[in-house]
């Protein structure tokens, strides 16, 4: 990693190079969600929503849509940026 300066900013380190990706994994389904839901502005969970039992969180079922074998949201049709800090899809720290 490189230390990158701006006059107004503090260092900030940086990985060199392009970004890993790789194939997602069927534990990476919750993190699929988020991303879905979150590129979606929110309509995949209204979506879940009035297709989850009774009482169940929506969030819940749209990961289990997404740890599923087949369908567009399916985890085997995903790839996702490995980061290299902290070795997670960047987007786990908002689930």
């Amino acid at each position: 990693m490189k230390a990158e300066t701006d006059s107004n900013r503090t260092k900030v380190a940086t990985p060199s190079g392009p970004p890993t990706i790789r194939p997602a994994t069927v534990e990476d389904a919750r993190t699929i969600a988020t991303l879905i839901d979150l590129a979606s502005e929110g309509l995949p969970h209204r979506i879940w929503k009035s297709h989850a039992p009774r009482g169940a969180d929506p969030r819940h079922f749209g990961a289990e849509v997404a740890a599923g074998r087949s369908g567009n949201f399916s985890w085997r049709n995903v790839r996702l940026v490995q980061d290299r800090v902290f070795g997670k899809p960047p987007s786990q720290g908002f689930v």
